[in-house]
């Protein structure tokens, strides 16, 4: 009698195993869709994005005197020559290539920040749609400030800037200014800027 009591068990047993076994079986199935689902060009979550200045520095634009706003990033300080290629003979008669500097470009400026600015730099814009050459163009200067700070970092002064393009997108506003010449102004003594921070 024991032998068919043993039989009825393991019948029972596969009753139960094969539902569970069933299930499981189509969880994976799932979860095998939907990793492959991500690996053949579903958009995946890349996390928090950098922010382009990690170090918080804030820009202050000034006309002469005239405060004009604060900026949380800055781009452009600077200006490049073009390389020009020229050959050289040499001794030997192989020649070689030399670089030497042409024509010289002042980088255009570009100023972000959080929110809209005042009327100020609108009205800068402005007067470059309506053709008033005599507001458009504008001697200023951009320093540069540690967050927190009251004391300046470095400082640049452009001459005849003109408000090129200003554009509110996604909260964030840009100004574009194209100017004629950038020098940089010393705002903390003498030194070198890499030298006052320690």
């Amino acid at each position: 009698m024991s032998k068919p009591h043993h039989f009825t068990d393991a019948n029972t047993r596969q009753r139960y195993v094969w539902p569970f076994v069933t299930v499981l079986g189509i969880a994976l199935c799932s979860l095998l869709a939907a990793s492959s689902e991500r690996l053949f060009g579903q958009e995946v979550d890349p996390g928090p994005t950098p922010t382009n200045d990690p170090q918080g520095f804030i820009y202050e634009l000034r006309f002469g005197t005239v405060l004009a706003g604060f900026f949380e990033e800055c781009h452009g300080l600077g200006s490049s020559n073009e390389i020009l290629q020229q050959t050289v003979a040499t001794e030997d008669e192989r020649g070689v290539i030399l670089g030497t500097s042409g024509t010289l470009t002042w980088h255009t400026i570009v100023l972000k920040r959080v929110g809209p600015s005042d009327g100020l730099v609108v009205s800068w814009r402005k007067s470059m749609e309506d053709g008033l050459d005599h507001h458009a163009f504008r001697d200023g200067t951009i320093t540069l400030f540690e967050p927190g700070s009251m004391e300046p970092l470095a400082g640049w002064a452009f001459d005849r800037g003109w408000a090129a393009s200003l554009v509110f997108s996604g909260g964030v506003e840009e100004l574009t200014i194209v100017h004629e010449g950038l020098n940089r102004v010393g705002v903390v003594g003498d030194e070198p800027a890499g030298r006052r921070r320690r």
